[in-house]
């Protein structure tokens, strides 16, 4: 039954790549409620009290994890999801935009870590591949989480580090630089075969393709957008770990047999939501069309 959600799933996401007439690149992400940008820091005590919460919350249960409970990974990875999406989905003010992002990319390092020790336990054959990532990872997590804490403004940055925030500077919602869409359009194409390639009653092929994709988002965490493309990075950032979500279900249910009925639901609210952002994805991504690439030339 799993399987056969997972694999609707995949097609359905597939389909959304490639049924939707790429445009002119609008505001990708529901949450955003584009006007020109202020330096004002964050000051909603609520949205950062949230933020503390759940922030401490998983640190918590990340200490008492042990990653070869399987069941408990799993677990964990399904709620650290439900909690990454709900920042995804607020809508806060101007000033607040630079600290939610930065809360759902450390969120989705979170995650990282969980899938690796699921393609570990479920990948067998290749454990030592995954273990062997498994600290770069964990110091990525950590780099991401101080990163939320200076944008909240309870921590000092270095002195020689690069500034934090990706919001605040924006003049633009409209992306037109040629290069990043021919970049990006060339990796929505790579991002749509490894969802096509992916086999999904093998675990090997799901773990490997958790693991392009997760390493795929992180390259738009880490890449510095040109100006007015910010926000189709951030769509990118959020799109992938929304599919990556969708093989990591996969990965759970097949490490937590005796809860496969929770995951089968998960995946079914999961992949509605990964065709929503894929179409916002290909919509914010037209200049990556070779027509729209030339009119941005």
């Amino acid at each position: 039954m799993f399987k056969r959600l997972l694999t609707i799933a995949l097609v359905l996401a597939i389909a959304s790549l490639g049924s939707v007439k790429a445009s002119a690149a609008s505001i990708p992400v529901s949450a955003v409620a584009y006007t020109a940008q202020s330096s004002t820091p964050c000051t909603n005590a609520d949205f950062m009290t949230s933020i503390g919460k759940d922030m401490t919350d998983i640190g918590t249960q990340f200490k008492a994890l042990d990653v070869k409970d399987v069941v408990a990974t799993s677990q964990l990875f399904l709620t650290l999801a439900g909690i990454r999406q709900k920042y995804e989905d607020m809508s806060v003010a101007n000033e607040c935009l630079d600290l939610q992002f930065e809360t759902i990319i450390a969120f989705s390092n979170a995650s990282d870590i969980l899938a690796l020790a699921l393609a570990a336990q479920t990948d067998t054959e290749n454990a030592d591949a995954y273990n062997k990532v498994m600290p770069d990872q964990v110091t990525r997590f950590q780099s991401a989480t101080q990163n939320v804490l200076i944008v909240a403004g309870v921590a000092t940055p270095a002195a020689d580090a690069t500034p934090v925030g990706r919001i605040s500077s924006i003049t633009s919602a409209k992306c037109e630089d040629a290069d990043f869409l021919t970049a990006l359009g060339k990796d929505l194409e790579g991002f749509s075969q490894v969802l096509n390639d992916t086999k999904t009653d093998d675990m090997t092929s799901t773990a490997r393709s958790v693991l392009v994709l997760s390493a795929l988002r992180q390259q738009y965490e880490d890449v510095k957008a040109p100006s007015g493309c910010e926000l189709t990075q951030l769509t990118t950032i959020i799109t992938i770990a929304n599919a990556t979500d969708l093989l990591g279900l996969a990965l759970a249910a097949k490490a937590d047999t005796k809860n496969g009925d929770a995951y089968a639901a998960a995946l079914d609210r999961q992949s509605t939501r990964t065709q929503e952002l894929l179409k916002k994805l290909v919509t914010a991504a037209g200049g990556a069309t070779p027509e729209a690439t030339q009119a941005a030339s």
